[in-house]
């Protein structure tokens, strides 16, 4: 007598599967719509089962922060997730971020970036404190392009959640990393000039 096999149903949102494929475990768990309406849904293959399913409940527990506006984020949350999830991606249209980069970009927020200002809010980051921040690191030796490089981190991390509609452009925190990393830094920490009447936090958007 012939057997059928039975179908599975779809999986309830944010609970996740595994599939084979191959010698391979595909993970892929359905998060529900970002801010902008779009659907978020993450894929990645693993060598095992155990790896995929630790991976399934890593992101299921960290869910509303895959969807939820960066605004609200502090920025420690953020970097960490954008570093390991998004960052060595690089940029659409083009190539993967070489591990050097990616290495040299986690060292930026791990021992730079987090200590000084991973508490902050993103949404809430404004250029004074951006720029106290690096006059703080170049009073300890570094030089201007440790700095610079320090300053770049951040914008590319917040330009990716630009692009993902997770943070408007107009949010201070977007305004201020993008300010902030075109300005040079010097081997002396830098002062606003009293002629310099552009509201802080909220100049020129990230390109």
């Amino acid at each position: 007598m012939a057997t059928t096999r039975k179908r599975r149903g779809r999986a309830r949102r944010g609970t996740g599967s595994v599939g084979q494929r191959g010698e391979q475990f595909m993970a892929q768990i359905d998060l529900g719509t970002r801010p902008d309406g779009s659907w978020a849904r993450r894929t990645r293959s693993f060598d095992t089962r155990d790896e995929a399913e630790t991976w399934l409940l890593e992101v299921r527990q960290n869910a509303e922060e895959l969807t939820a506006s960066v605004a609200d984020q502090s920025l420690a949350t953020y970097l960490r997730w954008w570093i390991e999830e998004e960052a060595p991606k690089g940029k659409p249209g083009r190539a993967p971020l070489a591990e050097s980069t990616v290495r040299g970009y986690r060292s930026n927020i791990e021992k730079h970036l987090i200590p000084a200002l991973g508490s902050r809010k993103v949404g809430e980051l404004t250029v004074a404190e951006l720029d106290r921040f690096a006059n703080s690191k170049l009073k300890e030796g570094l030089a201007p392009t440790t700095v610079n490089r320090f300053r770049e981190t951040l914008r590319s991390a917040l330009s990716t959640a630009v692009r993902q509609d997770r943070l408007l452009t107009t949010s201070p925190g977007t305004a201020a990393a993008s300010a902030s990393s075109r300005r040079p830094s010097t081997g002396s920490p830098t002062t606003s000039s009293p002629g310099s009447s552009r509201p802080r936090g909220t100049s020129a958007s990230i390109r």
